[in-house]
């Protein structure tokens, strides 16, 4: 089945979009009538940790169901003290803004803002203040998604302030924030918010890449980003070489972009056909269930930085580029 085809099929333009079959499906795998509400709270954050786990590396295609099974079994628990309550609203802010963010990632940008609008209610329930300065970090990649940079600037802003100093959704904020800045060709926003959101991470310390962590090679993707816009290749090479070094093999999404970054790089410094073909090598290793249109977006914006300087080697670029984009839709 196409995967976008996969994607209607599994929410409703309706709502939010969960099906009567999912809820179903949630019944059936999960006999909640038989725990207890502590376990089955207990049960959920267990669940929620294992998401968080998948989440940078695991395909949309097989993340959605999971997640949407464990958001509407999530909404049968009926918690019997504050604390359990917390912990309930805190578990399904963070399902819905994972379910959001596969939904972006496809550029199925209306269903992602309203599972982001629960979400955000969720954490506001909750109490959760780390929950909902992340999840407004997170929603903030719409607005880069469609190019939207100044709207980018404004969502960092609110997800920084929103966050507690130094956490997830401050450190993704800035992050954010200095490549919608770069882009914009305001090179001192860029590299100051770059600065704040690579402090904040070396404070931190984390290693591991999961939904609740931004090791110093993912805010390296956004370096990447931002030296590469601002015309800094050099900087930008060291960084390339150093994040895709230190990222997990699994972690497509980030190590695509950190390649074409690379191809973006060699076209600066001179180099259009070495450029093309880094593109076109990159795409070819894609699988094609990790092809987000994001991706594709900026490798064709890419292709058409390169133009006519490396003719053939641009046209097969293009060539792979339409592939992908046939098998996605």
């Amino acid at each position: 089945m196409l995967r976008r085809a996969f994607i209607l099929d599994t929410l409703s333009a309706a709502g939010l979009g969960i099906t009567p079959g999912v809820i179903d499906s949630a019944a059936r795998l999960e006999p909640l009538d038989v725990i207890g509400q502590a376990n089955r709270i207990a049960h959920l954050d267990v669940a929620v940790h294992a998401h968080a786990l998948d989440f940078p590396t695991v395909p949309t295609i097989d993340q959605l169901p999971a997640l949407l099974r464990d958001y509407v079994a999530a909404r049968h628990v009926r918690p019997q003290t504050d604390i359990q309550r917390r912990r309930a609203q805190s578990a399904m802010a963070y399902l819905a803004a994972f379910i959001a963010a596969n939904l972006s990632s496809w550029q199925d940008y209306d269903t992602a803002l309203r599972w982001y609008g629960e979400s955000l209610e969720h954490a506001e329930r909750a109490g959760d203040r780390e929950a909902a300065g992340w999840v407004a970090a997170r929603s903030t990649l719409i607005a880069a998604h469609r190019g939207d940079h100044r709207q980018v600037l404004h969502d960092a802003a609110y997800a920084v302030v929103t966050s507690p100093p130094g956490h997830l959704g401050s450190i993704l904020g800035n992050a954010l924030a200095a490549a919608a800045a770069a882009r914009l060709g305001h090179r001192d926003v860029a590299l100051e918010a770059l600065h704040d959101a690579e402090r904040a991470t070396e404070h931190r310390g984390e290693d591991r890449f999961t939904a609740y962590s931004c090791p110093w090679y993912r805010v390296g993707r956004f370096a990447s980003e931002v030296h590469t816009r601002l015309g800094d290749t050099t900087r930008a090479r060291a960084i390339q070489d150093q994040a895709l070094t230190a990222y997990p093999a699994a972690a497509t999404t980030d190590r695509t972009f950190l390649a074409l970054d690379q191809a973006d790089c060699l076209r600066q410094d001179g180099y259009p056909r070495d450029a093309a073909g880094h593109a076109t090598q990159t795409l070819l290793a894609l699988p094609p269930e990790c092809a987000l249109p994001v991706i594709l977006d900026r490798a064709e914006e890419l292709a058409h930085s390169i133009g006519t300087a490396g003719r053939s080697d641009t046209e097969h670029l293009h060539h792979v580029l339409r592939q992908h984009r046939s098998t996605a839709t």
